[in-house]
């Protein structure tokens, strides 16, 4: 082996090889709109190129910071996406640890709907059919959880 080795030759095993330099770690904030609409709630096929990419998903609000309930309804997207909500569960914040993002997931129950100029982007389903989508497991953690039972048994 000796022979064959680069660092050996030239007397380099202490610098050789060379250790990659450390992917920045991005951290995001997943802030999840489960709504409850009579008996039925809202998916959407994510399309992003990432390990999640073809999963459902609850409509998405993604941000650089935390928001705190009052902060998400402000946020445009928010007030694109739904009408009429009422707050019902707001989730304490999951970390999911990546090799090269941390993601900061919270889940926010509202009694609402989708806005009708965007609802051709989401999936209305019933609420108890929910395991018949292919989801991220946070989602399905989320869902099996006793938070969520009593909206989603």
């Amino acid at each position: 082996m000796t022979t064959f080795c680069y660092a050996y030759q030239h007397e380099q095993q202490q610098v050789l090889p060379l250790k990659n330099t450390k992917t920045e770690l991005r951290v995001r904030y997943f802030h999840y709109l489960v709504l409850v609409d009579g008996n039925d709630t809202y998916l959407e096929l994510r399309q992003t190129k990432d390990i999640w990419h073809s999963l459902y998903q609850f409509p998405l609000i993604e941000t650089t910071l935390p928001l705190t309930t009052d902060k998400l309804r402000t946020e445009e997207r928010f007030k694109t996406l739904v009408t009429q909500t009422e707050l019902l569960h707001e989730a304490d914040e999951k970390v999911q640890k990546l090799t090269h993002q941390e993601l900061h997931i919270r889940f926010f129950i509202f009694r609402g709907t989708i806005l009708p100029s965007v609802r051709s982007e989401f999936v209305q389903i019933p609420r108890s059919e929910w395991k018949k989508y292919q989801m991220p497991i946070a989602l399905v953690k989320f869902l099996t959880s006793t938070l969520a039972a009593p909206y989603f048994s």
